[in-house]
């Protein structure tokens, strides 16, 4: 979804593949490149979460969501269930929705905080829509990431995943494998390699 350009898809590519080259293309790229970068990875991965969700079955989707409350009692699982179960139909639409939200909610920040940053510690000035268009192009390997999910997701014979498949990069799935309920669990599921080739880019 970028500009019909000449150089805007190879922009693109050098910024995922070549960050010094790619970043030197982008200080002549108009600002409005970062709203078609931005875009491409908030509808890729609205796309790719929902394609994810919705072909699995309510049941499914509330054990699995019970499976990682390893801290919840018996009868905190019984209280919620009944909620879970009222909310999973719709699962695929919110996880959908909370892509479009919280991934140009992360640029406008990262955007304000490398502002901030520079007004801080450099002599430079940049506007501020500079620094929202290389967020942008910083947040692409999250595109990259969803891409992942969504070819996983076509390829599984069947449509009942392990919700952890969304995390299939996260440090926990390709290194820790620590269970459900260990202490460090919750971090080493969230955190992966697309989200660390996030901040290689952007440091």
């Amino acid at each position: 979804m970028m500009d019909a350009q000449p150089g805007a898809l190879q922009t693109l590519v050098n910024v995922l593949l070549q960050p010094p080259a790619g970043f030197a293309q982008l200080r002549q790229a108009p600002v409005r490149h970062a709203v078609w970068a931005l875009l491409s990875v908030m509808l890729i991965a609205a796309l790719a979460n929902w394609w994810f969700m919705h072909g699995m079955s309510p049941d499914w989707i509330v054990d699995q969501q019970l499976q990682v409350q390893s801290g919840m009692s018996e009868a905190d699982m019984a209280q919620a269930r009944p909620i879970l179960e009222q909310m999973a139909p719709h699962t695929g639409l919110l996880a959908a929705v909370a892509a479009l939200v919280t991934l140009p909610v992360g640029c406008v920040l990262l955007a304000a905080i490398y502002v901030g940053s520079e007004r801080l510690l450099s002599v430079s000035r940049h506007s501020y829509g500079r620094w929202f268009l290389a967020s942008a192009y910083c947040l692409l390997p999250l595109g990259v990431g969803a891409l992942g999910l969504l070819l996983l997701t076509l390829l599984a014979d069947n449509p009942d995943q392990p919700l952890s498949l969304a995390n299939y990069a996260s440090l926990n799935a390709l290194l820790l494998q620590l269970p459900p309920g260990s202490p460090h669990f919750a971090w080493a599921s969230s955190l992966d390699l697309f989200q660390i080739w996030c901040g290689v880019l952007g440091a």
